[in-house]
């Protein structure tokens, strides 16, 4: 079992990040977003992959750390407007 770290992530799997997410930080947002279901679902849309790392292994993201910087971060998508 191999896991490699990559900066980023294929947008495909976007769904799946965010299932991953909630498991984390779901707690975190649920005042503002009750239903589990349209948390992820906004969660999926609203991520920069490019401002995280990734560990993949056989090509599916297993754990993630984002990261925010000047430049953006990986929830920038995310608005009052999702």
């Amino acid at each position: 079992m191999e896991i490699a770290i990559r900066q980023g992530w294929p947008l495909e799997q976007a769904q799946h990040v965010a299932e991953l997410y909630e498991q984390a930080f779901g707690i975190k947002f649920s005042p503002a977003i009750p239903n589990q279901a349209a948390r992820v679902a906004v969660l999926s849309q609203c991520f920069v992959p490019g401002f995280s790392f990734a560990a993949m292994q056989n090509g599916k993201v297993v754990g993630l750390a984002g990261f925010q910087t000047q430049a953006g971060a990986l929830t920038q998508g995310m608005s009052a407007n999702n």
